[in-house]
C-alpha cells in the first residue's frame, strides 16, 4: 500500500487439530516466528494477525475451527515450524533459521505486506516417492506452505547439514517438488558447498534434493 501507515506488529496464533486457537507468546525476530508445538506431534494450524501503524488489526482467530494461514504436520524428528512474514518489499526476503547454524531463505516477488509463509525442516524422508528413495537423495526435506497467496515467483536458498549427504555417491544437481506423494516438478539446483539455490519456484509443497537421472521404478510387470 503506497503511502500507507506500514506494518506495526504481527502476532502468531496456533491451534492443534480439535483444539482452540492460542496466542504464541514471544517477540518477533525480524519478520519471522519460530514455533515448536508444546502439545506433542500432530496437525497444527498457524495464523498471523498483523496490526498497521493506525492500529487497524486483522481478525484474531477464535474457537476450535479454521485452517489459518498454514497447516503443518509435526513429528518428533522435525524442526520447529518457522513463519515468515512478507514486508511488502519486491522481493520480500524471508529468513528461516532451521537450526542454530543453518538458515533457509526465500526471496519472493509478488507477495503483499503481511502475507505469511511457513517452513519446516524434517530429517524424515521415508515418505518420499519411490523413485526418489531408490536413488541418491539428501537425507532431509523442506515443507513449505502458504495459504491464500497471490501469484508469486521465488528463489530458494537451502543451507543443509553436511551429514545429510553422506549416503550420496555424487553431487546434488536437482531439487524435486512433491505434492500428494508424487513428483510434480523438478528444478536444476546450483550447489556451493552445502548451499543449494533454486530459481523460478511458483508454488509450495514438500521439497527433496538429489541427483538427476533417477532410476525407473516398476510397480508391476508381467512375462508373456
Amino acid at each position: 500500500d503506497t503511502g500507507g501507515s506500514g506494518l506495526a506488529s504481527v502476532a502468531l496464533y496456533a491451534r492443534k487439530n480439535g483444539q482452540s486457537w492460542q496466542l504464541v507468546p514471544g517477540a518477533v525476530s525480524g519478520t519471522s516466528f519460530s514455533f515448536t508445538p508444546s502439545d506433542g506431534p500432530g496437525t497444527y494450524f498457524l495464523q498471523t494477525v498483523a496490526v498497521d501503524g493506525q492500529a487497524n488489526s486483522e481478525t484474531v482467530p477464535a474457537g476450535s475451527s479454521g485452517n489459518g494461514d498454514a497447516r503443518v504436520i509435526w513429528s518428533d524428528s522435525d524442526s520447529a515450524v518457522i513463519m515468515g512474514i512478507a514486508d511488502g518489499g519486491s522481493p520480500s526476503v524471508l529468513e528461516f533459521p532451521v537450526t542454530a547454524s543453518l538458515t533457509v531463505s526465500l526471496s519472493i516477488s509478488g507477495l503483499s505486506d503481511g502475507d505469511a509463509v511457513s517452513l519446516q525442516r524434517s530429517m524424515d524422508v521415508s515418505g518420499a516417492p519411490a523413485e526418489l528413495l531408490a536413488g541418491d537423495i539428501l537425507q532431509e526435506k523442506l515443507i513449505i506452505t502458504g495459504t491464500g497467496l497471490p501469484p508469486f515467483t521465488a528463489t530458494l536458498v537451502w543451507n543443509y547439514d553436511s551429514a545429510s549427504d553422506d549416503s550420496m555417491s555424487g553431487p546434488i544437481t536437482t531439487v524435486y517438488q512433491v505434492d500428494g506423494g508424487a513428483i510434480t516438478n523438478t528444478f536444476p539446483a546450483s550447489l556451493l558447498a552445502t548451499e543449494i539455490t533454486v530459481n523460478g519456484i511458483t508454488g509450495f509443497s514438500e521439497w527433496y534434493a538429489g541427483e538427476s537421472g533417477l532410476p525407473v521404478v516398476l510397480d508391476m510387470f508381467s512375462v508373456d
